[in-house]
């Protein structure tokens, strides 16, 4: 990881990618907007500096996020966690 710090620039840029993902209706809930901005700072700090490759890798982030969530409630429904009074 770099030892640079966030610019005032970095900054707004970070912002200005989560606005338009949260125009788009992409960040639902307080947790996931966190977790986009923690990417796209630790993209930063690892030298992504440029607009349209944070936007792309951002992108595929919430899809992965996405597809996370999507298979843990697929296996929640079909009965692979414990439920109460299982046991």
């Amino acid at each position: 990881m770099s030892s640079t710090y966030l610019t005032s620039q970095d900054m707004n840029l970070v912002g200005r990618l989560l606005d338009e993902k949260r125009e788009l209706g992409k960040l639902r809930g307080i947790e996931r907007e966190t977790s986009a901005a923690r990417f796209l700072v630790r993209r930063i700090e690892q030298g992504t500096a440029n607009e349209m490759r944070l936007r792309i890798a951002l992108g595929r982030h919430l899809r992965l996020c996405d597809t996370q969530n999507s298979a843990v409630s697929r296996w929640d429904g079909e009965g692979g966690a414990i439920g109460k009074g299982a046991l």
